[in-house]
């Protein structure tokens, strides 16, 4: 009994570091406009998305729109390579950053209540970030 009692203990120690840095070390997603962080985007301004993550870190980022009827996608640009509503981007530096436009004109209604959410997966899973931002 004893002897289980040490192995629950080690693994839920290694579980509870294992969490905190996940969790401790990650950060999450920022969207700047002209150096300011914002918590809500328009149509047809372009904002900075950056977010802390290892160099060399491959990224696979997805935006998904509600309450749109029907929306072509945002613009990802990294100022190299330019994708349309999800796309992988490579960050050489400790930060990935890019930016992303939402064209009025690539949906079909603009209703107040619309929203879009960025997924932003790395490393094949070694790091996930998701945030939801009003359109307004």
């Amino acid at each position: 009994m004893i002897h289980y009692n040490k192995l629950f203990n080690r693994k839920s120690t290694i579980l509870m570091i294992f969490l905190f840095f996940i969790f401790g070390c990650s950060n999450n997603i920022e969207i700047y406009e002209n150096g300011k962080t914002v918590e809500s985007i328009n149509w047809d301004k372009t904002y900075l998305i950056s977010l802390e993550i290892p160099r060399n870190s491959v990224c696979w980022i997805e935006t998904e729109t509600e309450e749109l009827d029907y929306f072509s996608g945002a613009i990802l640009n990294d100022g190299n390579t330019t994708h349309i509503t999800k796309g992988e981007f490579i960050s050489s530096l400790d930060y990935l950053n890019f930016d992303i436009t939402l064209k009025k004109d690539f949906a079909l209604n603009t209703p107040d209540n619309a929203s879009i959410t960025i997924n932003i997966n790395c490393n094949n899973d070694e790091l996930m970030f998701k945030k939801t931002y009003d359109i307004n």
